[in-house]
Parts: structure tokens; sequence; C-alpha cells
């Protein structure tokens, strides 16, 4: 008998212990941006990496059954694409050729794209060969314009639709190392060159009848040389990117309290883009900043990101709740209105690993954990209807605060609310979920800890009602990824 009432009261205690480690958790009712659109890039263009995705039923698929709202075409460093008046080759016919079908499918899936050129594109004549300073000769910039203008005239002439917008290159603080020996290693480009050749592009695009193609401005790899490239002091005290303007930010080229403001730039840019590598709470802190006091409505678009490693075949120990992590800081810190994953198909490499999700060099077209939570994020918002909204949280675990990376954000659109959840610790917790708008929910989970799932939809975990705005106790295992779809 004494053995049975210990025993009662152990269950008892254990009880109230769980009780009041239930926490909670809650949707602001604050909108911020707007979501317009969730992708990711389609394959390197080259056919070992499954270019162009229309020969490849299993590519196009994965890519609609994930419910991508928009893509990215690109083609930099595609060596003697055009010769140096910026005409395209033989090869870059064929790419030219293989862009329209991509287009087409495109079209047909009514999912629009953005298009973005490359620097080292024309013959090797046209280039410095100065890893510091040296990039494009100033002479072939209107080269450089005309072989996009190329692209996009192929497209017109298709009967095709436009892109949203176009960027003249890729990452042009980035050096680009080829393989080829006898191409130069170039420089990164000179702000005053980035700013010409915009203004070039715009201009040109004008006179073609592209006004209502945007102008994207300008494609960085990361948030630091995007803040460089729109006028601000990054703290450098020599080379390229040294300190020029006093340490001032705020994007002084599209600011007109500054005294570099530029206004022709300023009109040209139609949308600010930028790819999420490597980022710091400060760079981000500056770009929203600069970004949020320049915009005038512009777009904000996270054109590329990867959870890269250094090498191709590494792949991140918590992979899929990590590269999650990444999309919610994006969304919630940076505050994108359009996001796209680097490469969510190709064949070249093996898959999942720093570069792609799914595809793959074996052919096998495996599909990890975070391709399904995406998915259910991409098919549950709307479009230019969906906002985000930030959490707050007493769970200690549980990043919501700027971050580079977080652990939760809300989605809400006229007919739901999608609510991420990321328990990256390996402890198991529970909370309540508030501020729901609704009658009913759905929860979905998936262990985000395991490289080694595949082809594994999310689970299906509870079907709870909501009451006055809230579910009670919600489980979140140990490295799992939660969502819930709140009606």
């Amino acid at each position: 008998m004494k053995k049975t009432v210990c025993t009662f009261i152990l269950l008892l205690l254990t009880s109230a212990l769980f009780a009041q480690t239930v926490y909670t958790t809650t949707v602001s009712s604050e909108n911020q941006q707007i979501v317009k659109g969730l992708g990711g890039g389609l394959p390197w263009p080259s056919s070992g990496s499954g270019f162009p995705i229309t020969n490849h039923p299993e590519g196009m698929k994965l890519l609609l059954d994930m419910g991508i709202s928009v893509a990215r075409i690109y083609w930099h460093n595609q060596y003697l694409m055009f010769d140096k008046n910026g005409d395209p080759t033989e090869r870059g016919k064929t790419m030219i050729d293989g862009f329209i079908k991509e287009a087409r499918w495109l079209n047909e899936n009514n999912i629009p794209y953005n298009m973005d050129g490359g620097i080292n594109n024309l013959p090797r004549e046209c280039y410095f060969n100065d890893p510091i300073l040296g990039h494009l000769l100033p002479e072939y910039e209107p080269a450089q314009v005309k072989s996009m203008l190329h692209v996009m005239k192929a497209i017109r002439d298709a009967g095709l639709k436009m892109p949203l917008v176009v960027t003249p290159f890729n990452e042009p603080s980035a050096p680009a190392t080829p393989s080829n020996q006898n191409y130069p290693v170039t420089g990164s480009m000179p702000r005053d060159q980035c700013v010409r050749i915009s203004k070039l592009l715009r201009a040109e695009m004008n006179k073609a009848g592209f006004k209502d193609v945007l102008l994207g401005y300008s494609e960085n790899g990361q948030p630091m040389y995007a803040n460089w490239y729109s006028g601000n002091d990054i703290g450098r005290s020599e080379g390229l990117f040294k300190n020029v303007f006093d340490g001032e930010k705020n994007w002084p080229f599209f600011n007109p309290a500054s005294p570099h403001y530029d206004a022709e730039l300023d009109a040209a840019v139609g949308a600010f883009t930028t790819h999420s590598y490597y980022p710091s709470n400060r760079d981000i802190n500056d770009y929203t900043a600069g970004y949020q006091l320049t915009n005038k409505g512009r777009d904000n678009w996270m054109t590329e990101y990867c959870l890269w490693g250094g090498k191709y075949n590494e792949i991140h120990t918590r992979y899929n709740q990590e590269l999650l992590r990444k999309f919610i800081s994006d969304m919630v810190f940076f505050r994108f209105n359009y996001w796209e994953f680097w490469n969510i198909w190709n064949i070249s490499s093996p898959a999942p690993c720093t570069d792609i999700l799914c595809g793959g060099s074996d052919r096998l077209h495996r599909k990890p954990a975070v391709y399904y939570a995406l998915a259910k994020i991409f098919k549950n918002i709307t479009p230019g209807k969906t906002h985000v909204r930030r959490l707050t949280t007493d769970i200690p675990s549980l990043t919501v605060s700027d971050a580079t990376a977080m652990n939760g954000v809300a989605f809400v659109s006229p007919d739901k609310m999608t609510i991420v959840l990321v328990n990256s610790s390996a402890e198991e917790v529970a909370t309540h979920l508030q501020g729901l708008n609704g009658k009913s929910a759905e929860v979905f989970q998936i262990e985000g800890g395991n490289n080694e799932l595949f082809n594994t939809d999310m689970t299906l975990t509870d079907t709870p009602s909501i009451q006055k705005g809230a579910i009670a106790n919600i489980r979140l295992p140990g490295h799992t990824i939660t969502i819930v779809i709140a009606k």
C-alpha cells in the first residue's frame, strides 16, 4: 500500500512538473511585408546539370509539386556565350533557346520569373586580369548590356511573358575563378561600374520597349556587399571596398538626404536584389535600415541561398532544420518579398548537399525533409496577399528575435495562417499557441535532425480546435519542424 501511494505521489509530481514547462508562443497581430513569391533557381545552364529543365520531366514535376510561385533563370560565368560586341555565339544561341523553353514552361504554369546575366560571358580580351581591381573593361560595358537585351528580345519574339525583374550580373563583389586556364581571374567590380551598367541597361531597355520590366540592383552575394554597392561604407580601410564616405550608411545612392544621392540610379532601379550568404546581424541591420528608408515601394528580392559549407559534397549536420531556420530569418529579419533557393533541383551534384535539395548526380531524386517543409509553406501562401508576422515566445531554446537563424514565423493569408516552429534543441518542449485566426487547425511535423530521411512527407499529428484564438499544448519534439495550418 505504501509503495502504491508513493508511486501515485510521484506521478502527481511528474504531471505538475510537466504542466509548469508548457510555454506560450504568440503570433503578433502586426503585419510585416507581403510575400509575393517563394521558389528557386532553375538548373545551372549546362546539359550536365539538367538544363533546360524541360528535358527532365522528373525535375519539372518536383518543382511543381513543391508549389513554387517564382523561379530564377541565370547564366553567369558561361564563358564565351557572347562575342566582344555582345552578340551571341553559337554556344550562346543554344543557351538562349534553352532559356526560351524554360520561360515557356513557366508561362504555361503561371509562374513568374526573374533573370540575371553574368559578368564573365564575354571573350577574355574584355577583362582586366587583376584579381583585386580588375574586372570588365569599361569599353565593353555596352556589350554586357547588349547581351542582356539579346536574351530579352528572344523571349519577346517567342511571344512569351517577360521576366518581372532583370539584373545585368551576378555577385559583382565575388571574383570568378574559372576552370579554364586561359581565362582571367577577374576581381570585384568597382562600385561606379556597377552603377554605370545599371543605368545603361535601364536606358537601353526603355529604348527596346521593355519599360515594364523592372531593373534589379545589385544581385550581391551577401548583405555586406549589397550595402556597399548601395553607397554604404562598410568599415574597410584599404582595398576596393575601403571607406570613402566618412562612414556613411542608409544606402546613400538611393537616399535623397545624402550628398551622394544618385537621382538617375534611383529612377532606374525598380527592385533590390541580393543573396543572403554569410550575413551578420550588423550587416542585416544596415541592409534593412537602408531598404526601409529608401525602397519607395520597390520589392526586396532574395534571389539565391543555400546552406553553403564551402565544398559541394559537404552537408550540415542538421541540414534540414538549419536551412529552414535561415529561411525564417530571411523572411522575418531581412523582410524579403521574394525568396529563392539556389538550386532546388539539378543532376550535377550529390543531393542533398550544400547547394541543391533534390535531383542529384546519382539520379535518385531524393527529397529531404526540408523539401517537404518548404513545400508545406510554399503551397499555403497566397502570393501578393500573404503577410509575414513575427512570433513571441518564452521557450528558451526558440530564437524569434532578429538573428541570422531563427526558429519561428507566421504567414497570414486571407483564408488561413501558417505557423512554422523549429525546435533546434535536442529536448522536447510544449507550448500553447495563441494569436490565431480560424476555428480549427492541422499540425504537421517532420524530423529536422536526420539527414538520411528522404521521400517522407510531413506527418499530420493533430487536428485541434482553436478556442479563443489559441491551441493548447502543442508538443515540439527535439530537432523537429512543426507547421500549423489554422483556418
